[in-house]
């Protein structure tokens, strides 16, 4: 069964929470029994990265794509959420420009794909720039 859970950032003590969500009318959010700022709220995808730390909404991350042993491609960027497509997609750049949308599962190589959680939009805007 498919892990569903949340983290956002403290608003008191400035660190990660993990756990149930609940989200107030006044807009208040509460993850894990701490209040939580709300545009740092992201859900947990269902996957790990090569060093198993799990992979949420909102982080910044990187596939590298390889067809048998050679580099196929890479992709960069923020893991969202895409209501059309329903399900979560990369927004960010491949080696060819910037891509919109990308479903996770149409990412890969031929045979292996090493994905690496490098940061977050919330505390990391700046690895989302294209070099």
């Amino acid at each position: 069964m498919r892990k569903i859970k949340y983290r956002g950032f403290g608003t008191s003590d400035k660190r990660w929470h993990y756990g149930f969500i609940t989200i107030y009318e006044s807009g208040k959010v509460i993850i894990g029994g701490f209040e939580v700022y709300p545009d740092s709220v992201g859900q947990y995808i269902g996957l790990n990265d090569k060093n198993n730390k799990e992979i949420y909404e909102k982080d910044i991350v990187v596939f590298d794509c390889y067809s048998y042993e050679e580099p196929e491609s890479t992709y960069t960027g923020e893991i969202v959420y895409c209501n059309g497509n329903s399900c979560f997609s990369l927004n960010g750049y491949d080696d060819w420009g910037k891509v919109d949308y990308v479903p996770l599962c149409e990412i890969g190589g031929s045979y292996t794909t090493i994905i690496e959680a490098i940061g977050n939009t919330y505390e990391n805007p700046e690895l989302l720039e294209e070099e």
